[in-house]
């Protein structure tokens, strides 16, 4: 309810520009779907929008490839930096969240692990935020986390195209978890 309002006190079509400005580019209306997480939204494009928030409200394109470099034209082949750079996703950082947003989102984000339905993705030695997602009838379950500290994002889905998926987000929170605490 508390979504709904503050939706709807802003208004709505303010908060589908601002879901573009963050990266956002599946179809939304303006309906009380739209604050209660009633439609599909890609991981790419939802983990841009929380990476921003991660960033300080600096909203960098998520690719699946960020360079290329050609093998054949490197003046040492040990050290890639030598070879010609034949493509780049590089692109600046643009301002989407006024800093103290971002922060105050950062800090929910935060609790959503330490006391909410994202502890299963605490780490013991690293800060982390996330948010954890339930679709209706549990069809998708799916934990976006970040560990700020080390820089890193990784979404994690559960689910199928043809039906319910057993269990709840914490399940992605937990497997989230277990993957990063590998990785960090």
């Amino acid at each position: 309810v508390v979504a709904l309002r503050v939706g709807e006190a802003i208004g709505l079509e303010r908060v589908i520009a601002l879901a573009r400005t963050m990266g956002i580019k599946s179809q939304l209306e303006p309906t009380a779907n739209l604050v209660l997480g009633g439609y599909e939204l890609t991981m790419p494009e939802i983990a841009g929008a929380y990476g921003a928030v991660a960033n300080g409200g600096l909203y960098l394109p998520v690719h699946s490839i960020v360079k290329i470099w050609d093998s054949a034209d490197c003046q040492n082949r040990q050290q890639i930096d030598t070879c010609r750079l034949i493509y780049t996703a590089d692109t600046p950082p643009r301002p989407v969240l006024a800093p103290d947003v971002a922060d105050i989102l950062t800090q929910m984000m935060t609790m959503v692990v330490r006391q909410g339905t994202g502890t299963a993705a605490a780490l013991p030695s690293v800060p982390v935020m996330g948010k954890t997602g339930t679709t209706d009838d549990n069809r998708d379950l799916w934990f976006i986390g970040i560990a700020p500290t080390a820089h890193i994002l990784t979404a994690i889905w559960l689910g199928n195209d043809t039906g319910v998926t057993n269990g709840s987000s914490s399940l992605a929170a937990q497997l989230w978890s277990e993957y990063m605490g590998q990785i960090l």
